[in-house]
Parts: C-alpha cells; structure tokens; sequence
C-alpha cells in the first residue's frame, strides 16, 4: 500500500463525515543544534523530521536485517514495512541509521516499502528488493461463493505489486480486485458454472499448489425469486467470526419483487442496505451526571475507483464512524460542544475484512454478520452488523485530523479502538434509500465497559442532506 493510496483512503474518509471539518491537531517538535549529537547516542529532545535516503539488505534470510539510511532518527524509532500499521522496534537506532530485522509475514515479492516512525512523525518511504519463495494458499473467507461474488483468499508470499500476483480458477485468469497484507481479493466470473473449481495463486515463475473451492449455483437462475427455506425467510449467514468478514452483505446481488419499483423488481442491497444511517447513542462514560453521547454514522454506498480495487469498475463499499464531542468531558451541545473526534472503520468488495485504518494499537476491521428477509422483500427485514472502529495516531495520518490524543483535559479518555454492534430490528425495504428504523446498538471499549442503546435511526439518500434526528439539532453538526 503506498503513500498514495493512503493518502486516498484518509480523504474518502473525510469525505464520507458528512462534510465535516475538525481542526487539526499537529504535531509539534523541537528543533536543537545538531552538534548535540553523537553518531552512537541520540538525545530524546532532539526531533526533527525523519529523512530517509536508502535501504537495503544488510544480511539476507527469510527474517532479513534491514538497514535504514537517512537522517533525523531519534530514540524511540520505529519502522513500518509496506504500510502494514505494525511498527517494528530496531535492533539499532543513530541518527542517520538503523537496522532492524524484518519478520517474513510482512515481507513481500518485490520491491518492499520501509518508513520509519520517529517522535510520531513519519518520514518518506524507500523500498528494497526482496524475493519469497512460492505463494501458499491458507484459506478462503467462504467455503462457497456464486458467480460474481468477491473472494477473499489468505495466502502467503505474495508480490508487493497486486498486480503481479495471478490468479486462476482452473487455469482461467480472473481480476484480481486488491491484495492487503497476507490477503488478496478476487471476483468469481459470472459465466462460471456452478461445480467444484482449482484456484491456484502464481507469482513470477512460482506458483501455488492447487487448492479446491466449491461454486455455487445462482438461486434466481430460474425466477426473480431468492430461495428460501420452509420457514419463507432468505437467510445470508457468514462462516466467518463475528465482525470479521462482509462476505454475506457482498452477495446480495440477487433480484426480488418489488411493487414501488418501474421494473417490478430491486436488488437486495438497493432495498435494505444503500444510504447513510445515522444515530445518537449513550456512551459507556457520564459527565455532569448523565451519560455521554456519540454520533453513529453508517455508510453503505458504491462508488468507482474505491481504495485497494485496481479494477476500475464500481464496488460495494461500508463505512462506520463513530463521533465524540469536542470537549469530551463536558455535556455534548449542538453549539458549545458538538460532535468532532472521530474513530473509524471502512471495508469494500475488495477488501471485505477490513484492516486498511490503523492505529498504534491495532487495525479496524468490521462486518455484517448475518441477515434474514421475508421472501418477496415487502415486509420488515432484520441485519446484524460488528465493526471494530479506531481513531488514527500515527503522526503521518495527522492530516486525517482524527488523532484525539489532546482531547480534553485528561479527564476523560476517548478509546483508541472500540466495538460496536448493531442489531436491526426493523429495516424498510425501501428504494433508492433504505430506510433503517429500530435498532439496538451496543459501543463497547477498553476503557470505559459497554452500553446499549435502543434507538431510532435517520436515513440520507445524498450525504450532503442535513440529517434530521429529533432533539439533538444535527443541523449545526453539518
């Protein structure tokens, strides 16, 4: 992932808070002669901007030791590789040097990313060549998918370049959506026939053993009508953990009836899914005697050339950000002391766990865990949603404007990382915006325990609206 797309992610991001500004804390340094340095010993107060030069491989291996040249490192300096959001602690560190070892699951094929960390303020980034031995396919994010649904595959030793790694399903190159970390991203053809397929996973001149997937048949192949069970309810259930993967949300693609629509029918998705849901819930913490409160804005859209799809085309996208006032321990108010901070999570077709937003404390991932709908999609529909939101800290995402290490007086402190899950009670079918209605949410974090709230959400088809939620006056939010 390269400075650019980061870059991206961070103004998608911003873009989607529904136009909010919040002032940017910076990140200050002190700047002191250089002639208080020795090579060997690096003063602490001494912060500069961290410069690097050129890195390369000092001893090769499959943990190869790396050396970072440059200038203004400091004590304390940490190293990150391929902008993974793991900082690595060096093995040595002088103020135009360090050399830190680098363990192989963060290691690519190619040209490998380093940036080094210093005083929280992030320097450039250089890269080295590095070869792994071949891909090795670990698992699926499904154990069946239908054509034209996304697939995540977990493998190992892949190229830095997503687009150097091929990938076929019985010898047949597909698109290869995103690659992030030790994860790439597929999408199923839709003229593949239902059956079990060899996915294989090649880099260069070496390839993986062959590994089995099942496709599944399409359930409208024969009416405009999802299969159900005898209970008359289309169920979308996820394999995978509880907030690890949006793999269900992502395959409903299928038509059902719907009576308000020209065509007669809508895609799940248009009817229960598209648009942005708001909510104000209690938080886990009181101040002045009443429990604080939070901003939920949830954001399911498409949109073309979304962060880590190298496709092109248009793709499914969620985004969740959970907003804290100004003054952390004071009262919210709409004027005095109104929604500001922000911790965040956001997943796509291509990169359906999550995991592109980062902290020093671990990554945000995020999902839709399992959904339930009556048959002809005219009635009440239910979802469960899991995502693990977190507040950016690392100095280079200062422009992002969402580091809330000075929030407040110290009184109160705003969690790095959070959980939140969502239990829809009632979704409206509706187009072209869903209509989320009654919904139980529960923020849950390390530091100050968890709360529930059964709430009333506000929908906006265009994220430009000024969201309408009784008693809170949002209009001075936007």
């Amino acid at each position: 992932m390269n400075r650019k797309k980061v870059s991206f992610l961070f103004s998608l991001a911003a873009f989607l808070t529904l136009g909010v500004t919040a002032e940017t804390p910076m990140v200050a340094f002190a700047q002191t002669s250089q002639t208080d340095y020795q090579d060997d010993v690096i003063s602490a107060a001494a912060q500069q901007t961290p410069q690097i030069t050129s890195a390369r491989v000092v001893q090769a291996g499959d943990n190869p030791l790396i050396e970072v040249n440059g200038s203004g490192f400091s004590k304390g300096a940490k190293v990150m590789v391929n902008e993974n959001g793991i900082l690595l602690e060096p093995d040595k560190v002088k103020k135009k040097k360090i050399t830190v070892q680098i363990p192989n699951s963060s290691l690519c094929s190619g040209n490998v990313v380093v940036r080094v960390i210093s005083a929280n303020v992030g320097s450039n980034t250089s890269a080295f060549s590095y070869q792994k031995s071949a891909p090795v396919i670990y698992s699926f994010s499904q154990s069946s998918a239908q054509p034209g649904a996304s697939l995540e595959i977990k493998a190992d030793n892949l190229a830095c370049d997503p687009t150097s790694n091929l990938v076929t399903l019985n010898d047949n190159p597909v698109p290869v959506l995103a690659v992030n970390m030790d994860r790439l991203t597929i999408r199923i053809p839709e003229n593949f026939n239902a059956g079990k397929v060899k996915i294989r996973v090649t880099v260069g001149s070496q390839s993986s053993l062959p590994t089995d997937f099942t496709i599944d048949e399409k359930p409208n192949s024969n009416n405009n009508v999802p299969t159900t069970g005898s209970d008359n309810i289309l169920r979308y259930l996820s394999t995978a953990p509880a907030g690890s993967s949006f793999a269900p949300m992502f395959s409903i693609r299928d038509k059902v009836k719907n009576i308000n629509s020209p065509t007669g029918e809508s895609s799940l998705w248009e009817m229960n899914f598209y648009g942005s849901h708001l909510a104000v819930i209690d938080l886990p913490w009181k101040v002045e005697g009443v429990n604080q409160k939070g901003l939920l804005l949830i954001n399911i859209r498409e949109a073309n050339n979304i962060f880590g799809d190298f496709s092109g085309n248009k793709q499914r996208f969620v985004y969740a950000l959970i907003r804290f006032p100004r003054f952390p321990e004071k009262p919210y108010n709409p004027e005095t002391n109104p929604f500001h901070w922000g911790a965040c999570s956001v997943a796509s077709e291509a990169i359906p766990g999550g995991g592109v937003i980062f902290n020093s404390v671990t990554r945000a991932t995020g999902g839709i865990d399992s959904f339930e709908i009556n048959k002809l999609a005219n009635s009440i529909s239910k979802a469960t949603m899991t995502f693990k939101v977190i507040a950016p800290d690392l100095g280079i995402y200062q422009p992002y404007g969402e580091n809330y290490a000075a929030a407040g007086n110290g009184q109160v402190r705003l969690p790095k990382f959070a959980t939140i899950t969502i239990t829809m009670k009632q979704i409206e079918p509706n187009v072209p915006v869903a209509k989320f209605m009654l919904g139980n949410i529960t923020f849950t974090d390390p530091i100050n325990g968890s709360m529930s709230t059964d709430t009333m959400f506000s929908n906006l088809f265009s994220i430009t609206d000024v969201p309408d939620i009784p008693d809170f006056e949002l209009i001075n939010f936007n």
